[in-house]
């Protein structure tokens, strides 16, 4: 490989005391012996990136469950409810799940297994909870717009998680991730053989093909593999640096180990702004560089993307995913906006490191011209801003975004993607809501994983759909142009 040197992750934190609670509720108890809940005050803080903010929060309990409540804003929200190409729907929605610790903010941080309750105030607004309760799919159902909901409310049933009672004290973290779901529907995979057919094991891979049922998938799978054509979700954005961050805060929050994680030598490389600072408040030691806080999270190598995945209850995207995502329903198109070659003419470059402009088409490397001058990845969905490079509001094309007819963005270009090559055979099942993946997701040193879509650094053919010259790659390393998305099966 040459030169391989929003969405969002926000969270609130409680802190109960429940041996005061206990008390009160022994002293209020109603006829039955049901307990009244009692609110309890909670100290919310919250982080911005692109496009999400979760912020507020208030918790009522009795002494075996706790409703968990907060306010949730989204930005830049796709067309929901809305056919893409009959019967074909694409949906908003915002994986939230939760974190506890019965540590306070010195963890271990344990995966909460959640229930819906409301969905909030929000006109519309509706909730979808998992089979596995690690966490929920929150749909704004508001087209192209920012949106509010306060007062969502999701409830922890403590023997979910192995417990009698809610612990004596608990602290709670509540995390969103923006995501997109496809809907069932038929999409044209392999355009142009480009890769041809080397760990592919797709019938008929050796040119265009159209996958239009659970039963067209890679030869030695079943029919419960991700083949694109299953309804999916898939992240809106790459994962960003704040995202990565708030993570590392969970899994190291005394900031005193995360080898696995995390290479201090990285800072300041090629737009890595990730730093550890032991002097700050444990459980915040991690942290982005002011204003660099929504720039895509390079240098991850295959085993921080399984480890964060897992942790979040999500899983990585098949690239037959990929190409469903980044082409849509019965296209042929060769990028996510089109058949129309990104050029060095209709680029308008930032200015200095404001990221007050765009570029048209996707971040990536003009090799002839040599005009954006580009030293890392963007800001994750930073071309479906509404202002132009003189400030003002302009409106774009998905060629001038980049995105894909779905609104999904960055899919060519900004980072490389980590994901499943049909090679791999196994159904990938959801993580747990720990650091272990689970056995179904194969290892980086096999011929089973590889990246896709291309980079900051990499010429136009790197950005094709289906260029899978990279399909197979299998390093274990961090490279600067190296990063990944969600994904997560209904």
């Amino acid at each position: 490989m040459k030169k391989l040197n929003h969405l969002i992750s926000i969270f609130l934190i409680y802190v109960v005391n429940m041996k005061r609670i206990r008390t009160l509720l022994r002293l209020l108890k109603m006829g039955g012996g049901v307990p009244i809940l009692i609110f309890l005050f909670s100290f919310p803080t919250y982080s911005r990136a692109s496009n999400l903010k979760i912020t507020g929060g208030a918790a009522s309990a009795t002494t075996t469950t706790m409703d968990i409540s907060f306010s949730v804003s989204q930005e830049n929200t796709l067309s929901t409810f809305s056919a893409i190409g009959t019967p074909e729907e694409v949906k908003d929605c915002v994986w939230v799940f939760v974190k506890y610790s019965t540590n306070g903010v010195g963890g271990p941080w344990l995966h909460c297994k959640v229930s819906t309750v409301s969905a909030g105030g929000a006109t519309s607004a509706t909730m979808l909870g998992s089979t596995d309760k690690l966490g929920v799919f929150l749909y704004a159902n508001k087209n192209n717009s920012y949106w509010s909901s306060d007062n969502v409310k999701l409830r922890w049933t403590v023997a979910d998680n192995g417990l009698s009672v809610i612990p004596s004290s608990v602290t709670f973290r509540v995390m969103g991730i923006e995501f997109a779901y496809i809907s069932t529907g038929s999409f044209v995979y392999n355009v142009a053989n480009l890769g041809g057919t080397t760990f592919n094991n797709y019938p008929g891979s050796a040119g265009p093909v159209t996958v239009s049922s659970i039963e067209h998938f890679p030869v030695g799978a079943s029919n419960t593999w991700p083949n694109g054509y299953r309804a999916f979700y898939v992240g809106k954005y790459e994962l960003s640096q704040k995202q990565y961050a708030d993570f590392l805060n969970t899994v190291d929050p005394a900031g005193s180990s995360a080898a696995l994680y995390y290479d201090s030598t990285l800072y300041n490389t090629w737009e890595y702004y990730i730093q550890r600072d032991v002097s700050r408040p444990v459980g915040d030691r991690y942290y982005v560089q002011l204003g660099r806080d929504t720039l895509g999270c390079n240098y991850l190598s295959w085993a921080d993307m399984t480890a964060y995945l897992s942790w979040a209850g999500l899983r990585p995207m098949t690239e037959m995913e990929y190409e469903r995502a980044a082409r849509g329903r019965g296209d042929s198109r060769v990028y996510p906006w089109g058949d129309t070659d990104p050029t060095g003419g209709t680029v308008e470059t930032k200015s200095g490191t404001s990221y007050d402009c765009f570029l048209y088409y996707a971040n990536w490397y003009d090799t002839v011209n040599n005009i954006q001058g580009q030293d890392g990845p963007t800001p994750v969905g930073h071309y479906l801003s509404g202002l132009n490079i003189s400030g003002g509001t302009q409106a774009r094309t998905n060629a001038q975004t980049g995105a894909s007819q779905y609104g999904i963005s960055d899919l060519s270009g900004c980072n490389w993607e980590h994901m499943i090559n049909c090679n791999s055979t196994t159904t990938p099942l959801n993580g747990d809501g720990t650091l272990t993946p689970p056995a179904s997701w194969p290892g980086a040193l096999v011929d089973k994983k590889g990246i896709r879509g291309g980079d900051w650094n990499d010429a136009a053919t790197g950005l094709r759909v289906s260029d899978r010259t990279l399909a197979s790659w299998s390093s274990t390393s961090r490279y600067s142009n190296v990063g990944f998305r969600p994904a997560r099966t209904p």
